[in-house]
């Protein structure tokens, strides 16, 4: 928590990147029930697709989640998105991000792929880009 302003305190955000997701090393740290990867063996899990995970639309059919955070693509456009959007969406999972629900992650996915936008607030209206911005923002590890 840190305190903005006289006797206020508000959570931190401690999320982490697409980067910080996508290695090896973190696996451990995905939050239940996502899958980073399928396991065969005594526990046999399978990685959970982007879609299973709540995320609505076409693009990234068949893509895992750890597919989507590798995904490429400028700020504009949905390869970036989809990389902050699924760590956006680990981060709120673990608690890591306590201004940000996974339903409120779902919620940006779904109505940017709906409409083209997210409306954070009415009357305001984010593209792509802004919607990467502010995730980044809660991302700072």
């Amino acid at each position: 928590m840190h305190a903005s302003g006289p006797g206020r305190e508000y959570p931190s955000c401690t999320g982490r990147t697409p980067g910080y997701w996508k290695q090896q090393q973190h696996f451990v740290d995905w939050p239940a029930p996502y899958v980073p990867v399928t396991t065969t063996g005594i526990a046999t899990t399978t990685a959970t697709l982007f879609h299973q995970a709540g995320f609505h639309g076409s693009q990234l059919s068949g893509l895992t989640l750890l597919d989507a955070l590798g995904e490429q693509g400028n700020a504009g456009g949905y390869g970036a998105l989809a990389r902050h959007i699924v760590a956006a969406l680990l981060n709120a999972a673990s608690g890591k991000t306590p201004v940000l629900s996974v339903m409120a992650v779902h919620t940006i996915w779904n109505d940017f792929v709906a409409t083209g936008r997210y409306e954070p607030t009415a009357g305001v209206h984010w593209d792509a880009e802004k919607i990467v911005v502010y995730l980044k923002s809660t991302m700072p590890l």
